[in-house]
Formats: structure tokens, sequence, C-alpha cells
């Protein structure tokens, strides 16, 4: 599980990890990979779009998700392979427009 591999990280790798039930019920089951780099979630979507906008500039491919709170989450790098989303993540914090507390979504 993902919480099982985080306990064996070292510290760098360390994440917070939102598990799919906190998205849209429309957002459920549309969402192709299993687990996202989320860099932001924003209350006015066109936040979001810019956040989306910097990251697909630096390389990134960028996906908005919809979560029940109303807020747009940018997702980014999309994968099926934990250890690439802990070494994309690491990669991930160091760009400039990425917040320190991004975090991985399980998109189980």
């Amino acid at each position: 599980s993902l919480k099982r591999a985080s306990q064996n990280l070292p510290a760098q790798y360390k994440a917070r990890t939102i598990p799919s039930r906190s998205l849209s019920r429309t957002e459920r089951g549309t969402l192709t990979h299993r687990y996202y780099l989320m860099i932001g979630a924003f209350s006015k979507r066109e936040n979001a779009e810019r956040q989306a906008a910097r990251a697909e500039k630096a390389g990134y491919p960028a996906t908005l998700i919809n979560f029940q709170s109303g807020m747009t989450a940018v997702g980014v790098s999309p994968t099926d392979d934990l250890n690439v989303a802990w070494a994309t993540l690491d990669r991930l914090r160091h760009e400039s427009f990425c917040p320190q507390d991004a975090w991985i979504l399980n998109n189980e």
C-alpha cells in the first residue's frame, strides 16, 4: 500500500497522500492513472488553470481534478507506478512553480 511504501522512504520523500474518495462524484472513475502529483488546490478554477499551464511549460503533463470541497486541484505526471511517483515528486519539488507541500493523490 502507499502508506506502507512511504514508511521506508527517507524524509525528503515523505508526502501527504489523499485518497480518491475526496474527489467529486463526477471526477471519480474518470482519472486514468493510479497516482497524480498534486501541486495545488484552488477555489478559483482560473488559478488552477494558470498553475497547470506553468507545469506544462516545464514539461509536466497536467490534469485539473475536482474535489468534493469545490476546489480544483492540479495533478501532474500521472503514473501507475508508485516508485515513479515518489521519484518524480522529489524532482518536481525543485521546480519554481511547485509548492513544498505537494502531495500524491492515490486514485484507488
